[in-house]
């Protein structure tokens, strides 16, 4: 296999022999889940090459002048574009002595780079005009809702309006077509009937989008007109919440998906594509059984923290004067604390974490409806509707940590890590809870609710690395790179980075593995289930019934021992018992005073 390289500037092109070459290394994108393409390393030309740039300089329109490196893969009389990237004159090192120029960096020429080029763009989101009231009962205050309405006519619906806010963001750019897509063919993940992720119906396809102001005053006679977002933080605020990441299609098209879509594209488990354990590799994996671990990725700590509604639901509120706060601490923040046995601490010995902040968006509907002095009116409200034939409605939702519901609690922050936030963890079972505190301060106010629960991860990072393994690519010699690896060292693992190198004709590959040193998993661990409606929530302990009592005295003590049954819901309204014993211990009394 060899590669031919050209250049580019306006309408002439020319065939180049460099004297070095760079490396194409194909990794993910940092903060992203896609793996792009880009070139390292500098190529030098001398020669017609270096005639060739010299007169490409002379004709520039300026010094920002883009050029075109295309390098074409040859195999037999195949002839197929391998990479393409651009440059600019800027980008140039001169040697008018030894007649020489090496081309510092070149820039992928890719179609995620229309997106992150354009991204700041800043656009108008209540210029989306489609609107989707729904009902909700709202106390009449005179400052928030004189007129006492219950109709929240200024709500849109948030993936239609997503899908407008990349459409303008894309606007005049010449890479409109790239949003030319339908709801369903933009995410699978946010507009599907059933959710890929949980298999259950897609609460996500059914949220409505209102900026806060407007959602605090829905009798209000001047609405909010102006709502300044950009792509990138929209984005960025959808990573957090929902896992969700954003790629392009090998057609050129916009898309969404969760996290354990990635890097395969699907949400079908993916199938071992390299087998490394075959005798064709056995020379190749000569020496390579070695691996390390990435220890600082491990974290003591992780979880996600709602920065809006975090402030409002502990701010005191002069609108809302009972003594309990009528929402949940569970729409602010949702952590996952380790054991102290494998956990990671710091220099100065502390527990290590990371906590990501979501600070475009609430969910904490009940503190918008009961206590809107505590919340800003800048920012946007996501709300959980079903549609009814007139009107929308927000429903209750189940909350894991305290089993209780709420109003719009399918989108508050600890429902939303349950279902789609434990990927790629540091740890496979942990304690989930709203405090990041340990141990968390107990609830005093009603109704008396779990702070924290075991939960298990869904995915633990990868950490384990293993040595680099050097293929050949010769023509003919076909590998399959899209699916999961089975290495000497490892049943599963994943390809983390390729880097080609054009010189040698060699691919080297970065395999890495799931992190097997673990937290003990929790004897008899169960999963927490949401309950069907009408029932209590699993674990919900109903009553204690007395099943005998008999004594055992001795010579200093009476003792009553009393054995009693617990019983607990199922979350199916079915019933399970738990026995224990329980000992009422007084001394006997002796001659002193009584």
């Amino acid at each position: 296999m060899a590669h031919a390289y050209k250049l580019t500037y306006f309408t002439k092109t020319a065939t180049i022999n460099p004297k070095s070459i760079g490396k194409i290394t194909v990794a993910r994108e940092e903060g992203e889940a896609f793996f792009r393409e880009k070139m390292s390393g500098s190529m030098t030309l001398s020669g017609d090459d270096y005639l060739f740039m010299l007169e490409a300089q002379a004709y520039a329109q300026n010094c920002c002048q883009e050029l075109t490196l295309s390098v074409e893969q040859v195999c037999r009389e195949e002839v197929d574009v391998f990479w393409e990237g651009t440059f600019t004159l800027q980008d140039l090192e001169w040697d008018y002595d030894q007649q020489s120029v090496t081309i510092t960096s070149v820039k992928v020429k890719d179609l995620y780079g229309a997106i992150i080029g354009n991204w700041h763009r800043e656009v108008n989101w209540l210029d989306y005009k489609v609107l989707t009231p729904f009902k909700f009962p709202v106390p009449t205050t005179e400052e928030f809702n004189p007129a006492g309405s219950d109709m929240h006519s200024r709500a849109r619906h948030f993936n239609s309006a997503l899908l407008y806010l990349i459409k303008q963001t894309l606007l005049g750019t010449g890479y409109e077509d790239m949003a030319e897509v339908t709801l369903a063919e933009l995410s699978e993940f946010l507009c599907a009937d059933t959710n890929p992720v949980t298999g259950k119906e897609n609460y996500l396809r059914d949220v409505s989008l209102l900026q806060i102001s407007d959602a605090k005053r829905p009798s209000a006679s001047n609405p909010a007109i102006k709502g300044i977002v950009t792509l990138k933080d929209v984005l960025d605020n959808l990573k957090k919440m929902y896992n969700a990441y954003w790629t392009i299609t090998e057609e050129g098209k916009f898309k969404i998906e969760h996290i354990s879509y990635f890097p395969h594209g699907s949400y079908t488990p993916p199938v071992v594509t390299l087998d490394l354990t075959a005798p064709a590799y056995k020379e190749t994996m000569r020496g390579t059984n070695r691996l390390s671990y990435a220890n600082d990725r491990l974290k003591g700590i992780e979880g996600v923290e709602f920065s809006i509604s975090k402030s409002a639901f502990e701010a005191k509120s002069e609108v809302y004067t009972e003594p309990k706060n009528p929402s949940s601490a569970e729409f602010s923040a949702a952590y996952m604390t380790y054991s102290e046995s494998c956990v990671p601490r710091d220099s100065k010995g502390e527990r290590t974490e990371e906590v990501i902040s979501v600070g475009l968006f609430t969910t904490d509907w009940q503190t918008i409806v009961y206590r809107p002095d505590t919340m800003p009116d800048e920012g946007w409200v996501l709300v959980h509707t079903i549609i009814n034939p007139a009107w929308s409605e927000v429903p209750y939702g189940w909350l894991p940590i305290s089993g209780l519901r709420y109003p719009n609690g399918h989108l508050a922050a600890s429902r939303l890590y349950y279902d789609f936030g434990r990927y790629a963890n540091s740890f496979a079972y942990g304690l989930f809870g709203n405090q990041k505190e340990q141990p968390p301060k107990p609830i005093t106010t009603p109704p008396a609710a779990a702070i924290e629960l075991p939960l298990k991860s869904r995915s633990v990072k990868p950490i384990k690395k293993f040595a680099t393994v050097q293929l050949s690519r010769c023509c003919g010699e076909v590998y399959d790179f899209t699916g999961l690896v089975k290495h000497p060292l490892a049943e599963v693992a994943e390809i983390d980075q390729l880097e080609f190198d054009l010189l040698t004709q060699t691919v080297e590959l970065t395999i890495v593995a799931a992190n097997e040193c673990s937290d003990i998993p929790f004897p008899e661990y169960y999963e927490p289930i949401e309950p069907e409606q009408g029932c209590y929530p699993a674990g919900t302990l109903l009553r204690t019934e007395e099943v005998r009592r008999y004594s055992q005295n001795n010579a200093a003590y009476y003792v009553t021992v009393i054995e009693l049954a617990d019983v607990y819901a199922d979350g199916k309204c079915a019933e399970y018992k738990t026995t224990r014993t329980k000992s009422l211990t007084t001394p006997r009394r002796g001659n002193g005073p009584r």
